[in-house]
Parts: C-alpha cells; structure tokens; sequence
C-alpha cells in the first residue's frame, strides 16, 4: 500500500532519465491514450495500481462524472462485497492539491464509500488537461459499455464544448463522423425528447427520427408519440409520424394502426444482410411470410423467432 505522502514522492519526486514519472506518465497519455485505455478492465501504459484512501479522493467533485448521478448501484456494491474491487479506478492528482480528482470509477468508488471500505485501487494520472481526462473518462466506459444512450451524447458533447472536433471525438470512441454529428442535433432536440431519452423511454435511433420532425409537432404532440410508440418498431414510428404530420392523423389512429400489422422477428440490415419474418393469421388460414439471410449477427434473433412459429403451429386445433 502506498500512503499519499509516498505516492506523491512517487509522482512529483525522484526523476528517471530526466523526468518525473508524472512528467513520463502524462506524455504516455499524449502519445498513446488509445492504447492505454482500450484495455480498461487490464493493463494500461502506467500499470501501477495503488491503494488510495477514499478519504483522500474528492467525492464532491463530479466534472468529469460521465454517468446519471440517480443510476442503481446495488448490483456493483454487491460484486464488491463478495468479490472485491476487480477494476481499478482511474484518479487523477492535481500538484498542490492534496485530493485526488475522479476521472473514471465514480459507482465504484461510490459503492466502497457506502461498504465502508477504506482504501479504492487506482491508476493514477497527474495534472491532465480537462479535455485528456474527460476523453479517458468517456473511453473507459465506452470500453466497460457503462454507458446508455444519453450519457454517450452528453460525454460527445462535453468533449467538443471543451474544443475537441468531431473528427477527434470520433477517433476516440470508434464511431463515425456522422455518428457525431448526429449525437449533437440530438442533444439540441426539445427538452421532451432530451428527457425521454434520458429516462430511456426512448433510444437514440428514435430520439433523432423525434428531433428531425420536432419543428412539425408541439410539445403535445411530441410527448404524445413518446408514450403510445413505446412498443414499435423505429419503421413503425417513422410510419406514425408520417400518418400524423402528412394525413393529419390522430397519433393514436396512426399508432393503432401500426401496431396492428403484423410483427417482424427481425427487421435489420447489416452487412447488406436482411431479415424478415412475418406470421400472421387471415381468416382460418395461417400465412408465413420470409425472407431469411443469416450470418453469425442475426442467428440467434431468426432461430428465436422460428422457435416462437413452431411452438405457435403446433397449437393449431383443425
């Protein structure tokens, strides 16, 4: 275990081949940062993990807090009671100041605060820039797949406000520049959209087709479909919308509608690979409708759904 006072002696103190490791551990940062925080759960360039005292890190500052603040937490405290910290966390010391700021690690530092436990294993990063630490922040739960929908948009955004390009954030999380692009209109949607995504009432997929046909709709409107297209499909939503802006629909007509046609198991296109599988009755007779292409993505939804037509067939009375 390393006390604070040698930590920081290890940090700021003795230098090697004319530098402090602090000075060595930021500029491994700037030369390799993808690297070193793709292997979030493993090694990272600086593979020193030190015990530091929750009292020491600053629980109040939350700048670079990536995740809701209201997200539940029992399942990480009751993986760190019976198994441990398996991850450590991601600090970072300031030169003068004697806390230890959050970077990544915020619901597992949480968790031990409230375990009552003394001590958090961390990677420690010295005197990063807002934006490095934001990046490392936003990387690493990228990587741990922390993150929902909104939380991505916001930690996109947060880089960006602090001068990063597009194309740079793109980089850091392995998306598209379009992917971007669209994350920002998204974050500058009406507030009744933001909120339904943020409450997960609605992905991101839907939230945009939402913000590209909010100037159409009111409020009313808006939270109208949020809360009677939960269950569709986005084509269906997209159908929805056009019901109710082009023919003037009523949004529960245009709803009812589509919730009546018949439902596909998959509606996907990837890899230029599609699925479509519809089952319905009509009449007395039973019609199946299919078009299957299966690759190692689809498998599993197509073999699901035809378990779903098989068990349904065979409670067919003549």
């Amino acid at each position: 275990m390393a006390n604070q006072r040698k930590l920081k002696d290890i940090l700021f103190g003795a230098k090697k081949d004319g530098k402090t490791f602090a000075e060595q551990s930021t500029e491994a940062l700037t030369k390799n940062q993808y690297e070193m925080v793709k292997n979030s759960t493993g090694k990272y360039l600086e593979t020193t993990v030190y015990d530091v005292s929750i009292k020491d890190i600053d629980l109040s500052d939350k700048r670079f807090q990536m995740r809701l603040p209201d997200h539940d937490i029992t399942e990480v405290k009751k993986s760190i009671a019976e198994e441990g910290q398996q991850t450590p966390v991601v600090l970072m010391q300031k030169r003068g100041n004697p806390k230890f700021l959050i970077i990544s690690g915020f619901t597992r530092i949480q968790a031990i605060h409230e375990l009552k436990q003394a001590t958090v294993k961390a990677f420690v990063k010295v005197d990063l820039k807002d934006v490095q630490a934001l990046t490392i922040a936003l990387i690493e739960n990228e990587a741990r797949k922390d993150l929902t929908d909104w939380e991505r948009i916001q930690g996109v955004v947060m880089l960006i406000k602090e001068g990063k390009t597009a194309n740079q954030v793109a980089l850091d999380i392995g998306k598209d520049k379009s992917t971007i692009s669209l994350y920002q209109k998204v974050f500058a949607s009406k507030e009744a959209i933001r909120n339904a995504l943020k409450q997960n009432k609605i992905n991101f997929t839907k939230a945009h087709i939402l913000s590209v046909h909010q100037d159409k709709l009111s409020d009313k409107q808006i939270a109208e479909v949020i809360e009677k297209s939960k269950d569709l499909s986005v084509q269906n939503l997209k159908n929805v919308l056009s019901e109710v802006i082009q023919k003037s629909k009523e949004i529960g007509d245009a709803v009812d509608k589509e919730a009546s046609k018949p439902k596909r198991a998959v509606s996907v296109k990837r890899d230029k690979f599609a699925v479509d599988i519809r089952f319905n009755k009509a009449g007395k007779y039973y019609k199946l409708h299919g078009k299957i292409n299966i690759n190692a993505n689809n498998a599993t939804a197509v073999i699901s759904r035809l378990e779903e037509i098989i068990a349904e067939l065979k409670n067919i009375k003549e």
